[in-house]
């Protein structure tokens, strides 16, 4: 399952309030755990050599599912109030990346749904193309992952881009799309009946194993 061909690191969103859902996100329950454990396993299984989280540090039942899974890389995002930007750019400055990365998958916590199959691919995508911007797209809609070239993920700790979108839009760097057969793969889950809605689809399919 592992590509080795390909350095890349992961990126997990996870300093986000979730105030529309009510309860944190990353804590949903999500097939025999919870979905920060579903993205620990499945960016493992697809080979990453260093899977980081960002996280709001005042989140303490965050931080104990953290440090319940063992994850070694987490990031501090001390102002998580000024959106994912802020975010992208704390992760971007931290300092203990692995010198050695080819590209950061850029990964938001709420949408756990890609199926193991599709992951790979966007993996195997982004070795044959790693100085392009790869991700999966649907009827040209783009959604996340992101696999940005470590350039080009280095470049957010200092834009004054306010969204990641404007940054990448400005850039003149190719962007390689995969295209996947289903639009629900690229939603984000903010309020309960989302998260209900994808979970159902997720199991209708064997995502969630």
């Amino acid at each position: 399952m592992k590509n080795c061909s390909h350095r890349f690191g992961v990126l997990v969103l996870a300093a986000g309030a979730s105030r529309r859902m009510g309860r944190p996100k990353a804590l949903l329950p999500w097939g025999e755990g919870t979905v920060l454990a579903h993205h620990q396993r499945v960016w493992n299984l697809a080979g990453a050599r260093q899977i980081a989280v960002v996280v709001d540090p005042a989140n303490a039942a965050v931080l104990d599912e953290l440090k319940r899974l063992n994850w070694v890389d987490v990031i501090v995002n001390d102002h998580p109030e000024d959106g994912m930007m802020s975010s992208l750019r704390a992760a971007s400055a931290w300092p203990q990346w692995d010198e050695d990365l080819q590209s950061v998958a850029v990964v938001l916590v709420d949408q756990p749904q890609f199926p193991m199959e599709v992951v790979k691919l966007l993996v195997d995508l982004a070795a044959t193309y790693a100085d392009e911007i790869c991700q999966p797209q649907c009827e040209g809609r783009r959604g996340h992952p992101v696999v940005l070239p470590i350039e080009v993920f280095a470049g957010l700790a200092s834009t004054a881009d306010a969204t990641m979108r404007d940054y990448l839009g400005r850039l003149p760097i190719p962007r390689r799309g995969l295209e996947v057969e289903t639009s629900w793969w690229l939603d984000d889950m903010n309020v309960p009946g989302a998260y209900e809605r994808i979970l159902e689809l997720s199991a209708e399919s064997g995502g969630l194993a």
